[in-house]
């Protein structure tokens, strides 16, 4: 079975290798932009470490679109406004067609990816499997587009069904099927597991929980991610039973669109009650003493 992927390629990209794996796959062409050059060292440097090198030699190719200025300014007025003009000459469809399976285009709203839908159903005459999961819950054309024209459809869970029921009154549960692709390669979860540390709670006899997220949000009527990175209620809620939280993220604001810390914000306040500790952003990748220390909390959240 050889695949075709397309659309931005979404950390941890570890998990490729679990597909990789598969007695029954071939080959998979990956084409990111150049921007997901960087994200793909997550599957390198885990192949290295487990041993898997060879794996990715033999089944991975990788193609990293390198954008001119004309091409970029092109490309956010398509996410702009929902349009799809010159996709497939951003993308060089004619530089990918091979005999391929089928087409996989992930993963998010957000990234532009439903925009490659329509394009690349008509270049390649190939189905089309659509992995879907981060969105903004409301109506969109070129959403709407991507449900219609995707052959095959992979969301987290069954609600995703409802809500793309109510918006547009399609139901699409003939091509669906369901799997969270924000996962970790299975051998380091099974490696994390194994570990022989001594917890936290250990030392000082109180539950202690790791939080791990790209970003924690505190405003809750933020719409765009649905409440997902909003943890204030949660931490509450945990220091109200005694615990101790270590919050890990890349970055604390307000909501998804804003680019400053500022001085309204409730993690600082609770911070300094000693019960929520601030920590700095974690490089996890398998074999790192990074994610080894991770396991010193009770929990671990991602």
């Amino acid at each position: 079975m050889k695949i075709l992927r397309l659309g931005y390629a979404v950390f941890p990209t570890s998990k490729f290798l679990d597909l990789l794996e598969l007695d029954e796959i071939e080959k998979v062409s990956f084409v990111a932009s150049k921007y997901g050059e960087k994200l793909f060292e997550d599957l390198h440097r885990t192949a290295k470490f487990f041993g898997k090198e060879d794996l990715v030699k033999q089944k991975a190719v990788f193609n990293f679109v390198d954008r001119n200025l004309l091409q970029k300014v092109i490309n956010r007025f398509n996410r702009k406004f929902s349009a799809d003009l010159f996709v497939s000459k951003i993308y060089n469809f004619k530089n990918f067609k091979d005999n391929y399976d089928f087409v996989w285009i992930g993963d998010n709203g957000y990234d532009g990816s439903n925009l490659l839908i329509k394009k690349a159903k008509n270049f390649f005459k190939l189905p089309i499997y659509r992995s879907y999961k981060e969105i903004d819950y409301r109506k969109s054309r070129t959403e709407k587009d991507m449900l219609v024209y995707s052959d095959k459809l992979i969301f987290p869970h069954e609600q995703y069904l409802n809500l793309f029921s109510e918006l547009y009154q399609l139901d699409l549960s003939n091509k669906t099927h369901f799997a969270d692709l924000d996962w970790r390669y299975s051998k380091t979860v099974e490696w994390v597991k194994n570990l022989e540390v001594k917890k936290l709670s250990y030392f000082d006899n109180i539950p202690h929980v790791c939080i791990l997220t790209g970003q924690a949000i505190w405003d809750p009527t933020d719409k765009l991610t649905g409440n997902r990175t909003y943890y204030i209620d949660i931490i509450n809620d945990l220091i109200k039973i005694g615990a101790k939280v270590h919050l890990h993220a890349f970055k604390i604001v307000k909501n998804r669109e804003s680019k400053q810390i500022d001085g309204s914000n409730p993690y600082l306040e609770l911070a300094k009650t000693g019960k929520l500790i601030i920590e700095k952003p974690l490089n996890l990748y398998a074999g790192s003493k990074v994610l080894w220390l991770t396991e010193y909390c009770t929990t671990l959240l991602t």
